[in-house]
């Protein structure tokens, strides 16, 4: 009873591992720069009608200043009123996460509080979690 126990254990165990990997291999990041700044824009696709946003940055931020996207088809949405972006500890991430029921789109240049407002462009987001080989984008090999 116990060896099968353990068996059990050691499947799911490598079967969770095998699943994050393949999570983890499809997390790509879009880099942008505006001078001597720099940050990295992720857009991944968590299942249904959720989605999620991450701004990574070497540097310390704020938050994200007049940033809107399109949500449902519908633009207007602000990023940083609406209460839904969460700064990281370390003040290095910014995490959004946004209901929707297509994939949101950025229709204003995004800003992010890094000291100063910074404009970053208008990034062109890929929720469908591929990486292409464009030069502009390399995988991370760890979990979001």
């Amino acid at each position: 009873m116990k060896k099968h126990f353990l068996k059990s254990f050691a499947l799911l165990a490598m079967l969770f591992s095998a699943l994050t990997l393949s999570a983890a291999e499809q997390y790509c990041h879009k880099e942008m720069t505006n001078g001597d700044k720099t940050i990295y824009v992720t857009g991944q696709s968590l299942g249904g009608d959720q989605y999620q946003l991450i701004i990574e940055s070497d540097g310390e931020m704020g938050g994200l200043g007049g940033s809107f996207i399109n949500v449902n088809g519908v633009g207007g949405y602000q990023l940083n009123k609406e209460g839904n972006f969460e700064l990281s500890a370390d003040k290095k991430t910014i995490t959004c996460n946004i209901t929707s029921t297509v994939p949101p789109t950025h229709y204003t240049p995004l800003y992010v509080l890094m000291p100063g407002e910074v404009n970053f462009g208008q990034p062109d987001i890929d929720y469908s979690q591929t990486c292409a080989s464009s030069g502009d984008e390399t995988p991370d090999t760890e979990a979001p």
